[in-house]
Parts: C-alpha cells; sequence; structure tokens
C-alpha cells in the first residue's frame, strides 16, 4: 500500500488524508453507535493507530531521505517550461499570492464551479500572476478561508463526529495545492 502511494510524485501530500480517512474509518467501525462517538474514544482510537502511523511516517520520510540523497527534491532549471507551467518560475510574493489564486481555482473545482476550464494552470498567460494585494481576484481564496472557518467553527459547535468529518475533508484538501 504504501510503496505504490509513494512511488506517485505528489504522493507525500496525499499522507495527511490517508492518515485521517484512516483514523476515521477505524472510529466508526469501533464506535458503530454514534453515542460512543465522542473525543474520548477517538483519541483512544488515536492511540491504538500510534504504529501505523510511525510506519506510513517513517516511510514518507524514507522517501523524502531517499530523493534527498539522489538528489531530485528539486525539478532541474528548464525541465518545466514557461508554456506548460508559467507558475513554476515564480518567486516571493508574487508567488504566494497567484498560488492562493490557484488554490481558490482548485477548490472551486473539487466542489464544481469552474470559471476557468480545464488545464486552467498550464495554459500560457490563461491566468494572469497576481502582483499585489489590490488584485480583486484575492476575493476568491479570501472568501473560501472564511468559508472554511465558518464550517469548522460550525463543526466544533455540532460534535466530534462533525468535527472529525471536516478534518478528512480539509486533509484532502491540501492535495489540491498546486505545487
Amino acid at each position: 500500500e504504501i510503496g505504490g502511494l509513494l512511488c506517485s510524485e505528489t504522493a507525500i501530500f496525499q499522507l495527511p488524508g490517508v492518515l485521517a480517512t484512516l483514523t476515521v474509518i477505524k472510529w466508526k467501525r469501533d464506535y458503530a453507535r454514534k453515542t460512543e462517538r465522542n473525543w474520548t474514544s477517538f483519541f483512544f482510537t488515536m492511540a491504538r493507530l500510534i504504529p501505523r502511523y510511525a510506519t506510513i511516517i517513517f516511510f514518507g520520510l524514507v522517501y523524502l531521505g531517499g530523493r534527498k540523497y539522489f538528489d531530485t527534491l528539486s525539478i532541474p532549471d528548464g525541465l518545466i517550461r514557461p508554456a506548460e507551467n508559467p507558475f513554476y518560475s515564480l518567486t516571493g510574493k508574487t508567488r504566494m499570492l497567484t498560488y492562493a489564486l490557484l488554490l481558490a481555482i482548485h477548490t472551486g473545482k473539487a466542489v464544481l464551479i469552474d470559471p476557468i476550464g480545464f488545464s486552467h494552470e498550464y495554459g500560457f498567460e490563461c491566468i494572469r500572476n497576481v502582483v499585489d494585494m489590490s488584485d480583486a481576484r484575492l476575493l476568491a481564496p479570501l472568501a473560501i478561508y472564511i468559508g472554511i472557518g465558518l464550517v469548522t467553527l460550525l463543526c466544533c459547535r455540532r460534535g466530534a463526529e462533525a468535527t472529525v468529518m471536516w478534518a478528512v475533508a480539509l486533509a484532502w484538501l491540501l492535495t489540491l495545492f498546486p505545487v
């Protein structure tokens, strides 16, 4: 399982989602009645899964260590052409702001809101870079951050099960970040 996952270039970003899903499945199987599902039972489930967590984290670290040892942690200059990914060469504030917009677009696509179309981040000049905070397009990531905050508060008020399920969704949302 782990070997298959780690052979993917972006596998390391999937580990939070895998760990969260593993935990919730085990929790729901062990505590079938909803009245049993509380924070105490959730943390008890996590404690019993520590050996599995350690194994998955160990293999993730071995994977990263191997990538570092073989000097494959970074992409060589010239491998990605600007026509394939015009955002690869961005740095600093421009990179952070542009990637915030791209994350908002990916998040929208995850919930079937698609204002741009297919393969937008790989189309040359399809999306202009965001160079400063005055760009109105940054309202999209801001709205998503506010929405995530509000849903998180609502889930916390509803109890352990709602909060844990939301945490799983957020863990998988991390895999959308365009590296």
